[in-house]
């Protein structure tokens, strides 16, 4: 059976977490155990410092643009907040990704209901 490929996408927003460097750690190795777990081709990942409050950041383009560029099916994160601190940015994000034939996968299956689009999360 052929593994679905995956890009890990990771972010913290504050100096110390960035500073801490175990934030970043943490989240990778979270998302690489849970991979493994559900049998996860990882393609590529993409680690950033950049706040949730806007969806043009640097880190998260680079994600869209590595899963299109890997052929990948999915975005893994740690949870939906990752991508996103408001459910309209979530939103937002979660139909540009339905655009690219992508979906966001969340390490601890959050859904949130009040998202039109929740279908696309798994």
């Amino acid at each position: 059976m052929k593994k679905m490929r995956v890009v890990i996408y990771c972010r913290v927003a504050t100096k110390n977490q960035l500073d801490d460097d175990l934030a970043l750690k943490n989240q990778s190795a979270l998302l690489h155990q849970q991979a493994e777990r559900e049998n996860l081709n990882i393609v590529g990942e993409v680690q950033a410092y950049e706040k949730g409050t806007y969806l043009d950041r640097l880190g998260w383009q680079k994600a869209i643009h590595l899963a299109a560029e890997k052929d990948a099916a999915s975005i893994l994160v740690t949870k939906l907040d990752r991508v996103a601190r408001d459910f309209l940015l979530l939103e937002q994000a979660i139909a540009d990704l339905d655009k690219r034939g992508l979906k966001l996968s969340s390490g601890n299956s959050e859904v949130f209901p009040l998202l039109r689009s929740s279908e696309y999360i798994s």
